[in-house]
């Protein structure tokens, strides 16, 4: 079974349920709107390989989470990484359709783009078995 759009939602709903990222971003997206305003997070493409057992069926996902801030300096775009590890890094959430076995950071990369604006690339390793 896919569980990627299941993740896709558990993750938003994870991320647009915490009142102090939002506090600190516009919005969460999958793909940003032309209109949308920095700070935001997109999350973004993933991996995914079979996590199956001889007794289970499940996936590993290697999602990214771009962070885009315009703020000047690398501080508005650190908090909220810092957000996103508080939230997901071994934490326990509900995805429909699986059990989460683990969710974990894995690196991240900070870059500005032509535009001035400072992309953050976070990726996590996220582990489903099938319920």
């Amino acid at each position: 079974m896919d569980h990627s759009i299941s993740l896709q939602r558990a993750l938003y709903a994870r991320l647009t349920s915490d009142a102090g990222l939002m506090a600190d971003i516009t919005g969460v997206y999958d793909v940003a709107p032309a209109a949308a305003v920095s700070p935001y997070i997109i999350i973004g493409f993933d991996s995914v390989a079979a996590f199956d057992s001889k007794s289970t069926s499940g996936q590993a996902f290697l999602v990214q989470f771009s962070v885009y801030s315009d703020a000047f300096g690398l501080t508005q775009a650190k908090t909220i990484t810092a957000h996103l590890y508080r939230l997901l890094h071994q934490q326990n959430f509900t995805i429909a359709g699986a059990h989460l076995v683990y969710c974990r950071f894995e690196g991240a990369e900070h870059r500005f783009l032509r535009s001035g604006v400072l992309q953050v690339n976070a990726r996590y390793r996220v582990s489903l078995q099938s319920a």
